[in-house]
């Protein structure tokens, strides 16, 4: 049986999940400023009807004041508490606008892939389906995880759902897929030295060894249910 989260630990949680909110923040805020020459110069000028537009701007802006909202939320939340039944409202909203985003960041890869091997191809329509069998067992992890996981007083959570391997598992098959996708044209980078080949092996890689990392650190989670597991694999101790 898991050992029982305790007050201290609790706290310690929160801090962290407040300090990660924080830092990422901050992270998006600077990528958005040093980003908006670009930006202006090259997205702003688009039509109306370019897709890729709206794709940037919603994984840009709409992740920025989602990120916003979220953090201003929580540091109401510390400070007055909240009931559980308004800590899984909030948290199954940010889950579905983290799904959003995440769509959105797919999408981006897909194109990437459409580019390599063309939008009618047996390739594209793969990976199309990997990023399809993502988007369903995301959104059947945000239905059943959130209403069966637990919460204490700050929204923090203490207890997850193990139905939240439905996100892992989903999320992997599609990273996979299109990083196998896009190692398979490393040869076509060598002959050719596509410019979108490069971008997109590089980028996927990245991609995948990020997701990765978090997937572990959320499989570890679950396996062992302890908030505190994620205190020693995310906290680095600083010399005094």
């Amino acid at each position: 049986m898991d050992a029982p989260t305790t007050s201290s630990q609790s706290f310690e949680l929160w801090q962290l999940c407040g300090y990660v909110a924080a830092a990422s923040w901050a992270i998006m805020v600077w990528e958005g400023i040093i980003s908006l020459g670009h930006e202006i110069k090259f997205i702003w000028p688009m039509p109306r009807t370019a897709y890729i537009k709206w794709i940037y701007f919603c994984g840009k802006y709409f992740a920025l004041v989602f990120q916003t909202a979220v953090f201003a939320v929580e540091l109401y939340i510390s400070n007055r508490g909240t009931s559980l039944h308004y800590c899984r409202v909030f948290r199954f909203i940010e889950m579905v606008a983290s799904t959003v985003l995440m769509v959105c960041f797919d999408i981006v890869l897909l194109l990437r892939i459409y580019a390599l091997y063309g939008w009618r191809t047996s390739s594209s329509t793969i990976a199309t389906g990997g990023v399809v069998i993502e988007v369903i067992m995301c959104i059947g992890s945000v239905i059943l995880t959130i209403p069966a996981s637990m919460f204490d007083s700050r929204c923090v959570l203490v207890q997850v759902s193990k139905t939240i391997l439905l996100f892992v598992i989903g999320t992997l098959i599609s990273q996979t897929i299109l990083l196998w996708l896009a190692f398979r044209r490393r040869e076509h980078v060598v002959r050719a030295r596509s410019s979108i080949a490069c971008v997109t092996i590089r980028d996927g890689l990245v991609v995948f060894v990020c997701m990765a990392v978090f997937l572990v650190i959320v499989l570890i989670w679950t396996l062992h249910n302890s908030p505190i597991t994620t205190l020693m694999i995310l906290y680095v101790p600083l010399p005094v």
